[in-house]
């Protein structure tokens, strides 16, 4: 009998993957969902992808399963979405690759002095409703798609005014925030600065990040190496994830 030719899988355009502590996590974008994978499944999804590992390191799996056996066992990630034998509709490069921020933009300790005008005020409203709607109404991967988009026609590399511009912008959008009428949570408040900051032409990276051993998910906002809205120290516990 000739033996069976091993396919090679792909992950799935709206899914994203990142390694953490050596576990393998997946965003399903389309379903607002998360799956981590042990170690040891990690590496199985790995040679699904045609990998030896998804960080580089030896895997702990020999791929020496028959192919029937690893269609077998690969069929449950396919017919949950998230992985496609079919290249046009995957991944060539699944994994997120993005540095970590080091530099805060705004200094908790003493930030700079800024003048909040009525026009902040109102855009600040503006930009926090339209999170909010968006959050309630739409699924997250319209949002995240809407998001990106925007950014993708205006991504070019920042100038030091426009970090200049962006530091007074986050100092009044931080003096603003409560007087916002919703609970302090990394998602609506990334969004909703992200959303402020487009206002006036500025678009920062959006950024999910993920950490295991317990689970846990957070998100951000930075550009290049600046973080704009957390802590650097906090912010470095997470493995990015996925990146708008």
């Amino acid at each position: 009998m000739v033996p069976q030719e091993m396919k090679k899988y792909f992950v799935q355009n709206h899914v994203f993957l990142c390694v953490a502590n050596a576990h393998a996590v997946l965003l399903d974008l389309k379903r607002d969902k998360y799956i981590c994978l042990t170690p040891k499944r990690a590496d199985f999804l790995a040679s699904l992808l045609g990998k030896s590992s998804l960080n580089g390191n030896e895997a702990h799996l020999p791929d020496n399963s028959p192919a029937w056996d690893h269609c077998a066992k690969a069929r449950p990630l396919v017919e949950s979405g998230l992985l496609t034998t079919k290249r046009e509709l995957g991944k060539s490069d699944p994994l997120t690759r993005l540095p970590l921020p080091t530099l805060p933009l705004v200094d908790q300790h003493s930030p700079p002095r800024s003048n909040v005008k009525t026009g902040h005020v109102l855009t600040f409203f503006y930009a926090c409703a339209i999170a909010s709607w968006k959050l309630r109404r739409w699924p997250l991967e319209r949002t995240v798609g809407s998001v990106e988009r925007r950014r993708q026609l205006k991504q070019s590399a920042w100038s030091q005014s426009e970090f200049e511009k962006a530091r007074t912008l986050v100092v009044i959008f931080n003096r603003l925030r409560p007087f916002f009428p919703a609970n302090y949570l990394c998602l609506f408040d990334s969004l909703a600065l992200v959303e402020f900051l487009a206002r006036y032409d500025l678009f920062p990276t959006w950024v999910y990040g993920v950490e295991a051993e317990p689970f846990n998910a957070h998100c951000w906002v930075q550009q290049g190496d600046v973080l704009f809205n957390d802590l650097v120290d906090r912010v470095r516990l997470f493995t990015p994830i996925m990146a708008v």
